[in-house]
């Protein structure tokens, strides 16, 4: 910080010798704004959205406007991406619209189209990606898929309109928050396998065509102040040795197609709250486990 206790950090302390009162405000403006960030406007000609990724250093912004519509794009490097922007790929592209390869990338306000790829938004080989207010539609496959032990966190954002909403695989995690909503993907609004993980707080699941979340294959998931509601066929479902657990403030499950939770296959479903409103509820069988293990009935 510039200012420590009403004065100037030691560094500019020689700088302001001499200096008039403009000089040292127009010093302490320039000082505060960034010092490193790029921009394009994928409006103007000529312009390449992936050339400007490559070309931004270590830990720097890339302020995007327009719509980029050149993809697909890949992030190696740790860097910021702020729009407003829409980015989409060209016709015929069989990956991801933004795929973030082992780095740490910030998205904001970027809206991604995937009527011409197979996925949205790729985390993959340890990548991680902090999004906010984000908007990701149109994927044959996945809006967002997270593998290879990467991390996702996002909030406040959109994903709808894809076959599966989220696709959390492989010892990965997702952290889901604050008014993000997931519906009207065909499939379902949240998969997460294979040992992955994940939590879910003050969101909105609902209006997806299967489930609203499938946990499977050693996968451990939870919730807490999430609707789960509309969902064609179960709200939850947990199977193949999976754990889900609900956390207050409490959830809502409710009104989904055929049941709110299921619960098989050597599974766990564990009410750490005060209070869950569920109308349907099947456990198939004993496969339902309670937190020591034991079957749940």
């Amino acid at each position: 910080m510039l200012l420590q206790s009403g004065v100037l950090s030691p560094l500019f302390v020689p700088l302001r010798v001499g200096l008039t009162a403009i000089g040292a405000t127009a010093l302490l403006a320039l000082s505060a704004s960034p010092l490193h960030a790029a921009s394009i406007n994928c409006d103007a000609p000529g312009q390449n959205l992936q050339v400007r990724i490559n070309a931004t250093a270590l830990g720097d912004r890339l302020d995007v406007t327009g719509v980029c519509d050149d993809g697909p794009y890949v992030i190696r490097q740790d860097i910021k991406l702020a729009g407003p922007a829409t980015l989409s790929a060209t016709a015929g592209s069989a990956g991801s619209v933004l795929t973030v390869f082992g780095a740490k990338a910030e998205l904001r306000d970027i809206t991604i189209i995937a009527d011409n790829a197979r996925t949205g938004l790729a985390v993959l080989d340890n990548g991680s990606v902090n999004a906010t207010n984000i908007v990701v539609s149109g994927a044959s496959s996945a809006g967002i898929a997270v593998t290879y032990s990467s991390v996702i966190r996002i909030s406040s954002s959109t994903i709808k309109e894809n076959r599966l909403g989220f696709n959390v695989s492989n010892a990965s995690t997702l952290r889901l928050a604050h008014n993000t909503i997931v519906e009207h993907n065909t499939l379902d609004g949240i998969n997460v396998s294979r040992a992955s993980t994940g939590t879910i707080r003050d969101s909105r699941i609902s209006h997806n065509g299967r489930f609203g979340i499938y946990v499977l294959w050693d996968a451990n998931l939870g919730i807490s102040n999430t609707e789960i509601t509309n969902n064609g066929s179960r709200g939850v479902n947990i199977f193949l040795q999976s754990f889900f657990n609900f956390f207050d403030p409490p959830s809502t499950i409710e009104s989904n197609g055929i049941i709110d939770v299921n619960c098989e296959g050597r599974s766990g479903f564990f009410a750490n709250s005060t209070q869950i409103s569920l109308t349907k509820v099947l456990f198939t069988s004993a496969d339902c486990l309670d937190s020591l293990g034991a079957p749940i009935f």
